[in-house]
C-alpha cells in the first residue's frame, strides 16, 4: 500500500512545525520512521507544495531520499488527487506530517481492515474520532 505524507512549511499556528527537531530528529523524520515500521506500506511519497517556503521540506527530502511531490499550496485535495493520477494509486494511506508518534500497528490495522472489507471508500478513525490527535489514519480507495 501507498502511502502519503502531507507536509508543508507554512503551519498557521507554528510555521515551520514540520522541520522542528524533537531530540535532535525533526517532526517529519520521526513521522516518516514510524510510517516505514508499518509492514504494510510499500512505497512514502511526502506531499509538500510549489509555494517557496516549503523549498526547505524539498530539500529535506532530496537528502534523505525520499520521494515527494509538488502541487498547490492551498488545494489539499488537488495535490492529493495529482499525485494518485500521476502514480496511478487505486488506494493510499494519508498522514500528516505533524504526527511524530504514528503508531505502526494501528496504520497496519487500517490497511488489514481495508483489506478485508475491499468495498470501502475510506478506512478512518476521525470519523467519529477514535484516537487522540496524532495517531489519524485514513486508508482510501
Amino acid at each position: 500500500m501507498y502511502c502519503i505524507i502531507q507536509a508543508r512549511y507554512s503551519s498557521k499556528r507554528l510555521p515551520g512545525k514540520v522541520l522542528k527537531k524533537i531530540n535532535g530528529l525533526s517532526i517529519l523524520e520521526r513521522v516518516l520512521n514510524q510510517v516505514k515500521k508499518s509492514k504494510s506500506i510499500s512505497q512514502i511519497i511526502v506531499a509538500t507544495s510549489k509555494h517557496k517556503t516549503d523549498k526547505i521540506i524539498i530539500n529535506f527530502c532530496k537528502k534523505k531520499k525520499i520521494n515527494f511531490f509538488c502541487g498547490p499550496l492551498n488545494d489539499v485535495f488537488k495535490r492529493f488527487y495529482l499525485i494518485i493520477k500521476k502514480e496511478n494509486f487505486e488506494s493510499f494511506i494519508r498522514i500528516t506530517a505533524d504526527s511524530p508518534l504514528i503508531d505502526p500497528m494501528l496504520i497496519s490495522k487500517a490497511v488489514s481492515l481495508y483489506n478485508k472489507k475491499k468495498n470501502y471508500d475510506i478506512i478512518t478513525n476521525v470519523f467519529p474520532r477514535t484516537f487522540q490527535k496524532g495517531f489519524s489514519v485514513e486508508v482510501i480507495n
